[in-house]
């Protein structure tokens, strides 16, 4: 059976976020247990002083000060990032590539249409706590907004702000195409609200990366990652200011790189739609 271009586009944006989801959900998973170790072995054991603590520059998300942000800040706020942030984010994701199964679509309408009312309030949830996040200076992002290479790049408070405005635009058009029964409208529009939603996982996806090098290059080659970051190549707290400040750094330039693959993601899986567009109108 021949395709349609949606389908070819729908199949593409489904096997992209479920692979995303995986790796997303496996990773936080990991993240949420590291951020039980300290409970569990004690904050001043080996272990989380060696690994979490003082684990080498750019290999965790620590302030200035030298606390890890997740210690310092989750504990504040633990109803906006846990119960309105992080799990309605987990939900939204998983939920993701059911939303372009047309197989599923077609047999099952009043469950497609069950899931896609779910989804859609999980997506204005994601986008009002992100805004609540940037209003009191929740996120872990530096406070001078325009830090980042000489003052020419701002920080991750305003790559959310960005963010969050081209995740809520498509959403309004996607449910504005719903109902008005103009199907075809509908899933361009929520194809480009996900590829935006895209952003978060790519960015863990450069962020573990990023995690994963300076690890290796710390322990196996020292003095290129002193020549590359600027800072030894394990953790002293004389230097924990310019750790936290290059930690802050590379967050923010991660969720940029996030936005340039999920751009790229939304461009390719709309690719066949619009050369058929194209085709058409010739």
């Amino acid at each position: 059976m021949t395709r349609s271009s949606t389908q070819i586009a729908e199949d593409r944006m489904r096997a992209i976020t479920s692979a995303l989801a995986i790796f997303f959900i496996l990773t936080s998973s990991f993240h949420f247990f590291r951020m039980l170790l300290p409970d569990v072995l004690g904050p001043q054991s080996h272990f989380v002083q060696t690994h979490l603590v003082h684990s080498p520059p750019l290999s965790s998300i620590r302030l200035p000060g030298g606390q890890l942000h997740i210690d310092e800040s989750y504990p504040k706020r633990p109803v906006l990032i846990y119960g309105l942030h992080l799990l309605p984010g987990f939900l939204w994701l998983a939920l993701a590539p059911f939303q372009f199964n047309y197989r599923l679509r077609n047999k099952q309408r009043a469950l497609h249409r069950a899931s896609g009312y779910v989804f859609f309030s999980l997506s204005a949830l994601l986008a009002l706590s992100g805004f609540t996040m940037i209003a009191v200076r929740f996120s872990y992002s530096h406070p001078d907004r325009w830090t980042l290479l000489f003052g020419l790049l701002p920080t991750f408070d305003v790559a959310l702000t960005i963010l969050g405005v081209l995740f809520a635009f498509p959403l309004v058009l996607a449910l504005r195409g719903a109902l008005k029964r103009n199907f075809d409208l509908h899933r361009l529009w929520v194809i480009v609200h996900v590829g935006v939603g895209l952003t978060i996982p790519y960015q863990r996806v450069f962020m573990y990366t990023q995690f994963s090098l300076s690890n290796i290059l710390s322990r196996w080659a020292p003095d290129l990652f002193e020549r590359v970051v600027g800072l030894p190549s394990e953790w002293a707290r004389q230097h924990r200011t310019a750790i936290g400040e290059r930690e802050l750094a590379a967050f923010a330039i991660t969720g940029y790189l996030g936005m340039l693959a999920a751009s790229a993601t939304t461009a390719f899986v709309l690719h066949p739609i619009m050369t058929s567009k194209r085709a058409k109108s010739v």
